[in-house]
């Protein structure tokens, strides 16, 4: 009996090790993971810069600065280092003779390195893109109103040399927001 249950552990530690053994094979495959780059902008809205009647023959027509602060700038960066901007441009149109439109963006809130405002308002013009935020990292802001950066468009009349030789006109600009690193 003695011997029988020896042969008996033996043939499992055996069979054991063979088992052991085999499964010792490994066997493998690759998992590739992919983070592309993402840079996606978006406005909520227009903005409306509208000059007032006075209402009584008279009254001056210029007055305090008018201004819409109804848009905000959402944004999605996915991206290296923090070095990316925001741009505005006008891409279509030009500002009306002898008044200038300024742009400013509010310091823009959200998750991760959303950037800061440069600091002060742009004057828009035909000329060229102007940065309106910058240090962009990867980050999103949020969607809609409320998330992002709140603009602020002001349209101002007395502004330019010849404000007294404005004439009526209704202009539709298009304002495009670029990111770029």
């Amino acid at each position: 009996m003695k011997k029988t249950t020896g042969v008996i552990i033996a043939a499992v530690f055996v069979l054991g090790l063979t088992g052991l053994a085999m499964g010792a094979n490994p066997s493998s495959h690759n998992v590739t993971i992919t983070i592309p780059s993402i840079m996606h902008i978006a406005t909520t809205g227009d903005a409306t810069l509208e000059v007032t009647d006075p209402g009584t023959a008279g009254d001056s027509y210029f007055g305090s600065a008018i201004t819409d602060n109804s848009v905000w700038l959402n944004y999605t960066v996915l991206a290296s280092g923090s070095s990316n901007y925001i741009t505005a441009e006008i891409t279509n149109n030009s500002v009306p003779a002898d008044v200038d439109l300024t742009l400013e963006s509010a310091a823009p809130t959200g998750f991760g390195t959303v950037g800061s405002a440069v600091g002060s308002a742009v004057t828009l013009d035909d000329e060229a893109a102007h940065t309106i935020i910058d240090n962009i990292g990867s980050c999103w802001t949020g969607t809609g109103s409320s998330n992002g950066a709140q603009l602020t468009y002001t349209l101002d009349l007395e502004g330019g040399s010849n404000a007294y030789d404005l004439e009526p006109t209704s202009t539709v600009l298009t304002v495009e927001f670029t990111i770029t690193n």
